[in-house]
């Protein structure tokens, strides 16, 4: 182990926790999704992976050191009762003036950098790790710091009542459906056509992913745009599962096969967010990442359960009977979601 290394990383990781906290857990995860993009084209443009690889190899602006630090950062904020709401991820502390804050948020860095490092050595390519981390470390601080009750966030910076009402609906079971179901599919595409390619093939599922935290930007202006990252970052990795077992090749049925198992994994994404977040996320005072959790468990079905039956190897009609029928497993959820909800707006 190179210990001058490990110890250059702590220190990037204490500062993108700081980051974090400075621009909000939210503005943070926007400028990683911006830098992403921009280093695909940079990469496009001129052939070289040194930008886009500097974003997804740092620590500095990583989710798990970056968003976490700004989450706890949040939650410390509340708990000194400086904000009303701990699940204020758009909220900026830059401006309070406060030394204590934002060295929380460096040390929440530094904790989700070594969890995400630990969590590498023990399941890189099983899971998402980064998403992994997310979600455990707010977990450990909600019982840690006994932030398990509820308060009200009317008057939390991102909870405020918007005039756009038509994006309302995409926030709604249904919208949210078949905005995963589009997503998978275009993200599998997309994806594939980038793994043709040889400068972007490391990276080609990263691309709809980034894409994703760019478009919660809306966000802070008050526009209920729906997180669209745990349907692109599982599609995305299970596309690029699905390409490297079978070479790249898509002959015969490959094409459909792939876009099937991609909109599988953005559909699980989507139900394992809403499943966790009733769970982890509805009850307490601190934010809990409803798509990180998506990510976590969708990852670990298709990175690391599915690979170990086979099934990515299995003949064309067993895998559009195991992927179809996850899809439609998923769906038929979200419509039942869906009658609840309107079933429970009458009475």
């Amino acid at each position: 182990m190179n210990w001058v290394a490990l110890l250059l990383d702590c220190g990037v990781a204490v500062i993108g926790g700081c980051l974090g906290a400075a621009l909000s857990a939210l503005g943070g995860f926007l400028l990683f999704g911006l830098l992403g993009v921009l280093g695909f084209l940079y990469l496009l443009v001129a052939n070289s992976d040194i930008w886009i690889s500097a974003v997804t190899g740092s620590a500095l602006l990583k989710p798990s050191v970056c968003f976490v630090g700004g989450v706890v950062a949040t939650a410390y904020a509340r708990k000194k009762g400086l904000i009303q709401c701990g699940k204020d991820i758009g909220r900026s502390f830059l401006s309070y003036r406060r030394f204590d804050i934002l060295a929380v948020g460096g040390c929440a860095g530094l904790a989700g950098y070594l969890v995400n490092r630990s969590a590498d050595a023990l399941f890189a390519g099983a899971i998402d790790t980064i998403a992994f981390t997310v979600f455990l470390v707010p977990l450990f601080i909600k019982y840690q710091w006994h932030m398990i009750k509820t308060n009200d966030c009317e008057a939390s910076s991102h909870a405020i009542p918007s005039p756009y009402r038509f994006f309302e609906k995409f926030s709604r079971p249904r919208g949210k459906t078949l905005v995963s179901l589009v997503i998978g599919l275009c993200t599998s595409l997309l994806t594939f056509g980038l793994f043709l390619v040889p400068e972007t093939k490391p990276y080609a599922g990263l691309l709809v992913f980034f894409i994703s935290a760019v478009f919660l930007f809306p966000l802070f202006m008050g526009i209920p745009i729906p997180a669209t990252h745990h349907f692109s970052g599982p599609a995305g990795a299970a596309t690029m599962v699905w390409l490297s077992s079978h070479g790249g090749s898509l002959g015969g049925w490959g094409l459909v096969l792939m876009t099937l198992w991609g909109i599988a994994a953005a559909q699980i994404g989507l139900l394992a967010g809403d499943i966790m977040e009733r769970l982890f996320f509805t009850e307490g005072d601190i934010h809990i990442d409803p798509p990180a959790m998506g990510i976590f468990v969708a990852t670990a079905i298709m990175l690391g359960g599915l690979p170990l039956t086979g099934v990515y190897s299995a003949g064309a009609w067993v895998q559009i009977i195991v992927s179809l029928s996850m899809i439609v497993a998923t769906l038929i959820f979200n419509l039942r979601e869906k009658r609840s909800e309107s079933t429970a707006a009458f009475t």
